[in-house]
């Protein structure tokens, strides 16, 4: 007999379902308007800073998303295909936010 899924587990779902993107997007959303600001004042840094602090938590969610897509396991089909679309999307997503924070440390933030 299969398990019914919770209603307490549907929102952490969707979370880790949709993070990766969210955070991606407010990585080079980010990135495109504080270029601007590490040219004149702090430098990099500050896109450093950025770029961690997206990058940590698009991981991060990938541990509740494995963990329902381990429900394949118990039955939980359509629990487990939401859990591994989250694991392909944040670490998709993750890709993405190192690709744009290489040119960081290739490239002078001033270069035109």
């Amino acid at each position: 007999m299969t398990e019914r899924l919770t209603h307490s587990v549907g929102p952490l779902l969707w979370v880790s379902l949709t993070a990766g993107i969210v955070l991606w997007g407010i990585h080079i959303t980010g990135m495109a308007a504080l270029s601007p600001l590490a040219c004149e004042g702090p430098g990099a840094i500050v896109l450093h800073l950025l770029s961690v602090a997206t990058l940590v938590p698009t991981l991060a969610a990938i541990i509740p998303a494995w963990s329902f897509w381990r429900q394949r396991e118990r039955g939980v089909g359509g629990v487990a295909f939401l859990g591994a679309m989250g694991v392909l999307l944040n670490a998709v997503s993750a890709l993405a936010i190192v690709a744009e924070w290489v040119p960081v440390f290739v490239l002078h933030p001033c270069t035109p």
